[in-house]
């Protein structure tokens, strides 16, 4: 009976050792699951994400640029001179042609009556060698004077034209040089500037007014290369101005092919026409149009990264980040065009900084549903 009774207690004594081993194995796996799970997630990078949707996307870029007349004109004295009369102001309307100014011209009128009168001379002295001349060829055809007279009195009738012509020449410069003691203006226009007086003395090369066009402005801007390559002659523009409202929708002129060796940049001159309360060598700004699309997928431009073969972002599968590679295309203020990315697709938009591709995500605010904005 002892026996039995010991049997027994060793057979219990090692079902419970049994029994006690199973049950911490089972909560050792138990607590290395538990661990693995929190690893996983403290290891899970927190992202904000968004879904990619159509939008219209418009891009354009804000310059800021100075006015200029489109045409402009320096009126300059051809000749030294004391000014005599004013005959224009400034802001006075004028006409190709009108009388600005005239210089003392007394000499200069001298000597066009003094050229005047070796014309007269010399057209004298031309007849007389003419009608010589031909008195001589017909006493040549009868014997009357030798050859060499006959000769002489065609060189000398010959001269006298030349004569003749060298006193036009004279009259001619002497004319010019009298209406130069007139300063006219080249162009229609407004008179916006003047620097002399009656009585000043005015200098070859030296403005003594300037005409402005006011009836058609320009601005002039200055871009960036990638931006030029991207605008073209007839563009539309937009102008703003603290100075003016309602200003009309101008167009771009003319893009320089060429970069200005200092600045790296080029220079884009927009048509327009007159604007009140817009002046020349004022400031506008000129919004340019750079292109537009209808229902392109985009995302905010933060969500872009740039990497050594080129744009990418990351994707949201699940829980893990892909990274995809995608085109940037329009940029509309925060929303950029990105071609290779479907719509619908879940973006990461902030802390991709730290992503892998792979990577474990945890999201920190629910993805949004799609709106697109495409119109209807």
């Amino acid at each position: 009976m002892k026996r039995l009774t010991l049997v027994a207690g060793l057979l219990f004594g090692s079902a419970a050792l049994c029994g006690l081993t199973a049950w911490r194995v089972g909560d050792a796996m138990t607590r290395r699951a538990d661990a693995a799970e929190a690893t996983a997630v403290a290891t899970s990078v927190p992202v904000d994400v968004m879904v990619a949707a159509p939008r219209d996307l418009v891009e354009t870029v804000r310059v800021a640029g100075t006015l200029r007349a489109r045409h402009e004109a320096d009126v300059v004295a051809d000749v030294p001179g004391r000014v005599e009369a004013i005959l224009a102001d400034v802001g006075t309307q004028v006409r190709k042609g009108d009388i600005l100014a005239r210089l003392e011209s007394r000499d200069a009128a001298l000597q066009v009556e003094q050229a005047q009168a070796s014309l007269a001379m010399a057209e004298a002295g031309r007849e007389t060698a003419l009608r010589d001349y031909t008195v001589a060829q017909a006493v040549a055809g009868v014997g009357g004077i030798t050859d060499a007279q006959l000769v002489a009195a065609r060189s000398r009738s010959a001269s006298s034209d030349a004569q003749v012509l060298q006193a036009k020449a004279a009259l001619g410069m002497a004319r010019e040089r009298l209406a130069d003691a007139t300063l006219r203006s080249p162009i229609d226009g407004v008179v916006t500037h003047r620097a002399t007086d009656v009585g000043r003395m005015v200098s070859p090369g030296v403005a003594a007014f300037v005409v402005q066009d006011l009836g058609a402005l320009e601005l002039v801007v200055s871009v960036d290369e990638r931006t030029a390559a991207r605008l073209q002659a007839g563009g539309g523009v937009t102008i703003v101005s603290d100075h003016a409202t309602d200003i009309p929708a101008a167009s771009v002129r003319t893009v320089s092919p060429a970069l200005d060796a200092q600045t790296r940049k080029a220079e884009v001159v927009i048509e327009l026409g007159a604007v009140a309360g817009l002046l020349p060598h004022g400031t506008a700004t000129a919004v340019l149009l750079l292109g537009q699309r209808a229902g392109a997928v985009a995302v905010p431009a933060r969500a872009v990264l740039e990497g050594d073969d080129g744009a990418y972002l990351y994707v949201v599968d699940g829980t893990l980040a892909r990274r995809t590679p995608v085109r940037p295309g329009l940029r509309d203020g925060e929303w950029l065009e990105v071609d290779g990315l479907p719509a619908g697709a879940t973006v990461v938009v902030a802390g991709q900084t730290f992503l892998t591709d792979g990577g474990a995500v945890s999201p920190r605010t629910p993805a949004p549903t799609p709106v697109a904005t495409v119109p209807s």
